[in-house]
C-alpha cells in the first residue's frame, strides 16, 4: 500500500500540484458598500463646507451660499453649515430664508447653550428684520436667559422696546385727537 502512495504522491508533484495557498475574494458586502459611499459623500460634504467657510472669511456670501448648501446636500446634519448658511442669508438680505436655516442649525446642533443663545439670538434678528418684533422680541429674551452675558441681544431687545414705546406714544397722541 505504501508503494501505490508513494506513486500517488509523486504523480500530484510532477504534474504540478502547487504548494501555495490561492485566495479567493469574495465580493463587498452591502454593509462595506454602504460604509465607503458614506464615507465618500461625507468628504464631499467637508470639501464643499471647507470652501464655503473660505468664500464666508472672504465675503464672497453668495458662493459661499452654493458651496454651503452643496454641504448640506451631502451632509443634512451637519449644523455648523446651517449656521454659516443662515449667517451668508442674513448678510444678502434673506432673512425669511435664514430663519428656516437657523431653525436646522438648533435642529441638528449641540445641547449647548452658548451655542443655542448665539442662534436664537440670530433667529431674533431675522424676526425682527422681517417686520415680527414680537417673535424677534421673544428670541432675544430666550438667548438672555440661556446667555445674560449675550450683550448684542440685550441691545436688540433694548432697541425693540424704544420702537414700541414710540409706535404706542404715537397711537396715544392719535386717539387724544378723537
Amino acid at each position: 500500500m505504501r508503494p501505490i502512495l508513494t506513486a500517488f504522491l509523486t504523480v500530484l508533484l510532477l504534474s504540478g500540484c502547487s504548494t501555495g495557498i490561492k485566495v479567493y475574494k469574495s465580493p463587498p458586502t452591502e454593509k462595506a458598500v454602504n460604509v465607503k459611499q458614506a464615507e465618500k459623500k461625507q468628504a464631499k460634504a467637508n470639501k464643499s463646507f471647507d470652501k464655503g467657510m473660505s468664500f464666508y472669511a472672504q465675503g464672497k456670501y453668495h458662493q459661499a451660499i452654493k458651496m454651503l448648501t452643496k454641504s448640506i446636500s451631502a451632509n443634512p446634519d451637519n449644523w455648523k453649515a446651517y449656521y454659516y448658511l443662515g449667517l451668508c442669508q442674513q448678510k444678502t438680505k434673506r432673512y425669511d430664508r435664514s430663519l428656516v436655516t437657523f431653525n436646522n442649525s438648533l435642529k441638528y446642533g449641540p445641547a449647548d447653550k452658548l451655542i443655542i443663545a448665539e442662534i436664537n439670538y440670530l433667529l431674533g434678528i431675522s424676526w425682527e428684520k422681517t417686520g415680527y418684533a414680537d417673535k424677534a422680541r421673544s428670541k432675544y429674551s430666550y438667548a438672555l436667559r440661556l446667555n445674560p452675558d449675550l450683550t448684542e441681544a440685550r441691545l436688540a431687545l433694548k432697541r425693540i422696546e424704544i420702537a414700541d414705546a414710540k409706535n404706542n406714544k404715537g397711537k396715544k397722541k392719535d386717539l387724544r385727537g378723537f
